[in-house]
C-alpha cells in the first residue's frame, strides 16, 4: 500500500488536510493539520518525510523496538520515515505537518545513477529530526509546484525531488561533540512532585529547567544522566504511571482521566495507554474489578 492511499484510510483521514500529486507519481504531498494522536503507520514503499510548518510539540516515535524521543518538534522540524519499516507515533499536540512521499521507484532511479548506498542512507535517517533550512524551501517548492498540473508540473516535480534526494544525503552524519555539564545534579523526587502537581497543563523542557535552577539544555543532558530519559519521556513516565494509578483503583471515567492527566480526549489517551502498556486502559480497569 502506498502511504497517501494509507494516511487517506486510516485514523489520519479525520484531520483536516489538502492534497496534491504529480501526474506521473513519483511525488505526493498532503498538508494536514493534525490533532493530537498515538497512531501506527504501516511499511510502506515510500519514502516519507514530514515537515512542520506550524505549531509546537513533543514527539515520541519507534522503528523497530527502539523509541526515540524530542521534547520540542516545531516549525522546521522535518522527519524522514524508512521505506518498508512500520512506526509508532506519540504526538500530544496540534500542529501542521507538509508530508511529501516519494515513490520508491524514483529513489531506485537516483540510486542507479548516482548514489549507490542512497537507499541505506535515506532509512537511517529517522533517528532523529533534522533541521536544514534548504531541505525546508525544497520540501515547500514541491507543494508549490503541485499547485497547477499542466505539461511542466511532472518536470518540476521531479527536479525539486532530485535536489531534495541529494540535500537530504548531504545532512547525514553532522555529528556534534557531546557537551558535559558539571555542578548540575537534579532533585528527581522534586522534580516529579514537580510535574505531577501539573500533570494536566502542558509543561515545556523550560519549565523543568526552571524547577531545577539550570539551563534547559543543561536540564536535559543531566536527565538522560540520571534517569536515561529525555524530558518529555521523563514527564510521561509519569503521567502514564498516575494513569495506571487511576484506571486501577480509582472510578473516574475515562473520559475524566484523559482530561486530568493532558490528553487531548478519551480516544487519544486510550491509544496512548495501548502504544504504551499493550492493553487499553479498559482492560486494566475490567482487571482490577474482576
Amino acid at each position: 500500500m502506498q502511504y497517501g492511499t494509507f494516511y487517506r484510510e486510516s485514523g489520519y483521514a479525520r484531520f483536516a488536510r489538502q492534497e496534491r500529486s504529480s501526474g506521473n507519481g513519483t511525488v505526493e504531498a498532503i498538508l494536514a493539520d493534525q490533532r493530537g494522536h498515538a497512531f501506527a503507520d504501516p511499511a510502506t514503499p515510500d519514502i516519507v518525510i514530514g515537515l512542520t510548518v506550524a505549531g509546537q510539540t513533543p514527539a515520541r516515535w519507534k522503528v523497530g523496538a527502539t523509541w526515540r524521543e524530542t521534547d520540542c518538534r516545531d516549525r522546521g522540524c522535518i522527519g524522514v520515515s524508512p521505506m518498508n519499516e512500520a512506526l509508532e507515533f506519540d504526538v500530544p499536540e496540534p500542529h501542521r505537518l507538509l508530508i511529501v512521499t516519494i515513490a520508491r521507484s524514483f529513489v531506485e532511479d537516483v540510486k542507479s545513477q548516482y548514489a549507490s548506498d542512497v537507499l541505506d542512507v535515506l532509512n537511517t535517517l529517522h533517528h532523529a529530526y533534522i533541521r536544514d533550512p534548504e531541505t525546508e524551501f525544497l520540501l515547500n517548492g514541491i507543494w508549490r509546484s503541485l499547485e497547477r498540473l499542466d505539461t511542466l508540473t511532472d518536470l518540476r516535480a521531479d527536479g525539486l525531488t532530485q535536489l531534495l534526494i541529494a540535500q537530504l544525503l548531504a545532512t547525514r552524519g553532522e555529528d556534534r561533540p557531546k557537551r558535559t555539564d558539571r555542578g548540575y545534579s537534579i532533585d528527581l523526587a522534586q522534580l516529579e512532585d514537580y510535574v505531577r502537581s501539573r500533570v494536566g497543563e502542558r509543561i515545556t523542557v523550560a519549565d523543568l529547567a526552571a524547577t531545577c535552577a539550570m539551563p534547559p539544555a543543561a536540564l536535559a543532558r543531566q536527565l538522560k544522566i540520571q534517569a536515561n530519559l529525555a524530558p518529555y519521556a521523563f514527564v510521561q513516565s509519569i503521567r502514564f504511571r498516575m494513569a495506571v494509578e487511576r484506571v486501577r483503583h480509582g472510578r473516574d471515567d475515562l473520559g475524566r482521566i484523559a482530561l486530568d492527566l493532558g490528553f487531548a480526549d478519551q480516544a487519544h489517551f486510550s491509544r496512548a495507554y495501548r502504544a504504551r502498556l499493550g492493553v487499553p486502559p479498559s482492560a486494566h480497569r475490567r482487571g482490577q474489578r474482576s
